[in-house]
């Protein structure tokens, strides 16, 4: 399997700044796992939308297999994962646009 490119957005990384040592030394960890096999996480509706969860947290992303590419785009507590579901469906039709 190739290897993919990761990339942050910038509500992403505004919320992960804001998050204790611990958390951000998980995701340290899973965005090095998650770029050789980006499918570990749960799918949520589609096998290129899915979730990585850490306690109450959740990260979301975005897989674009032709690009080799993975898009993280939230961070949520599991109290608001529907929100940012919801506005995840919204926003993966201009993703994949602004992907091609």
């Amino acid at each position: 399997m190739a290897s993919y490119d990761i990339y942050l957005d910038a509500i992403f990384i505004a919320k992960l700044k804001k998050m204790d040592p611990i958390f951000k030394n998980w995701v340290k960890k899973m965005l090095k796992q998650l770029m050789e096999n980006p499918f570990l996480g749960k799918p949520l509706g589609s096998h290129w939308f899915r979730e990585k969860k850490f306690e109450k947290f959740r990260m979301y992303y975005f897989i674009h297999e032709n690009r080799c590419l993975v898009y993280f785009f939230n961070i949520s507590e599991k109290k608001d994962q529907q929100k940012v579901i919801n506005a995840a469906r919204l926003f993966a039709t201009q993703f994949n646009s602004y992907i091609r």
